[in-house]
């Protein structure tokens, strides 16, 4: 009996962890974001008008990537000396001709698809990235499949936000320099920075990921430093195409980087000037935003604030609200069982860590470490905002954890099942229950908790 039930969970474990299985996981995060790009309305999702506005400034305002003339669009906040401009910019170029040629609903379900691909093309990395950590191709679908399911991820992968590149080119940096890490070469080395230097150009969001990043590299290249100029010398000696190619590439982001944050840090001391630095107070105040927090300033704290302690609690506890639910500008929250029993898998996770973890697998270390500090980084922005506003809750996402989501998936489902690896009959189990939760929290929630106010008009809804 024993026996039967061991070959019976080993056919299934092998087929949970089939290429082909990692396909229908590909396959079914296409249907649900896709399915949102044709039905849900035009605004739901997160900001996504302000970021079609800003396509539609760029569009308009010529192939130049420096804004000239806000005029028309003080509605956006301070836009001309943003740093985080490439998706932007590049999208603008996509919406030119389709402008003239599709209506405007039309045009907004070809840019949503053009995120769909984002979307798919970070699975993708998160796939390539858990194999080349080493983890079972067991765990490579199972983490594939918790973020296919990430009910915000989704979502979001379905609609207009630069959130969707910052995301994919947080995941690939890590590849990247995992990659480098693994085997260093000019080209390696060039494509990593090449993806540093358009992230910080996507989002500054990123910033706090290329910083860690970055110091990993010269930690690396520190330990074996004449290995890497040997090699470094050698391809100038032999000029590859390949790495001139790459090189330019770099040369080309760094022009535009220098530009983009050289500019505003030379002009206003700061990478990020304040509206009212550049543009009038009237024109700033047609922002939402903007006034908002201009009222914020002007009522005072409607009473103390609540200790770092209870807010780092509440923090946590908003966050997954807003990670496993949808909050966009209409929202639902997850149900609380389903996101408990996440939790429960999640501290496993980091108990199966902190017990096998052996320091031959730094690039796991360097993977947890780095979601921690992003994460810490995160909850201190929102703290310190909260600390200055006093109300809780503004500009927290669960969507701002995103770039380092799979990261923090990898790591604990995969010490996991590193911790029950001879043990197959718990191996399965454990597959079941992970992809049940997070199935739960993603399609079915998404259907029970929406209503006709979230689609189009045409659309069938329940």
């Amino acid at each position: 009996m024993k026996s039967a039930l061991k070959n019976a969970a080993s056919r299934l474990l092998e087929a949970l962890s089939s290429n082909k299985f990692l396909t229908v996981i590909y396959v079914w995060f296409l249907i649900q974001t896709i399915y949102i790009v044709i039905n849900v309305k035009v605004g739901i999702p997160p900001d996504e008008n302000w970021h079609l506005g800003l396509i539609q400034l760029y569009t308009r305002d010529g192939l130049d990537p420096a804004i000239q003339d806000q005029t028309g669009f003080f509605y956006l906040g301070e836009v001309t000396r943003g740093v985080g401009y490439y998706y932007h910019y590049l999208l603008s170029i996509v919406t030119r001709p389709l402008d003239a040629m599709f209506s405007y609903e039309t045009v907004v379900s070809i840019l949503r698809m053009i995120n769909v691909f984002m979307g798919l093309g970070t699975l993708i990395i998160v796939s390539n990235l858990t194999t080349m950590l080493k983890f079972s191709k067991l765990v490579r679908n199972i983490v594939v499949f918790c973020l296919a399911n990430t009910a915000m991820f989704v979502f979001l992968s379905g609609s207009v936000n630069y959130d969707n590149l910052l995301i994919l080119v947080s995941v690939f940096s890590v590849y990247s320099l995992m990659k480098l890490i693994d085997r260093f070469s000019i080209n390696n080395l060039l494509i990593f920075l090449a993806a540093v230097l358009f992230g910080l150009q996507v989002k500054f969001a990123y910033a706090p990921l290329a910083l860690f990043l970055v110091l990993v590299l010269f930690f690396e290249l520190a330990k074996n430093y004449k290995v890497y100029l040997k090699e470094v010398s050698r391809t100038i000696k032999k000029a590859e195409r390949s790495s001139i190619a790459f090189a330019t590439l770099v040369v080309v982001l760094l022009v535009t980087f220098a530009f983009s944050y050289g500019r505003n840090i030379v002009e206003y001391q700061t990478v990020a000037p304040k509206c009212t630095k550049v543009h009038s107070l009237d024109n700033c105040l047609q922002s939402e935003v903007f006034a908002r927090n201009q009222k914020f300033k002007a009522e005072p704290l409607s009473g103390p604030l609540m200790t770092k302690e209870v807010f780092s609690y509440r923090w946590f506890e908003t966050m997954q609200e807003r990670l496993f639910g949808v909050f966009a500008h209409k929202s639902y929250k997850p149900s609380v069982r389903v996101v408990q029993a996440i939790n429960v898998v999640m501290l496993l996770g980091l108990v199966c860590f902190v017990r096998l973890y052996k320091h031959r697998d730094n690039k796991h270390l360097y993977i947890l470490l780095l979601a921690l500090f992003y994460t810490a980084i995160l909850l201190m922005t929102n703290w310190g905002t909260y600390s200055r506003s006093g109300r809780f809750g503004v500009a927290l996402q669960g969507r701002y954890i995103l770039p380092v989501l799979p990261l923090i998936y990898m790591v604990l489902v995969g010490y996991i099942f590193k911790m029950f690896n001879s043990r197959i009959v718990y191996k399965l189990l454990i597959s079941l229950i992970i992809c049940a939760l997070f199935f739960l929290s993603s399609a079915p929630a998404f259907i029970s908790n929406t209503d006709e106010g979230w689609f189009k008009s045409s659309s069938i809804t329940k």
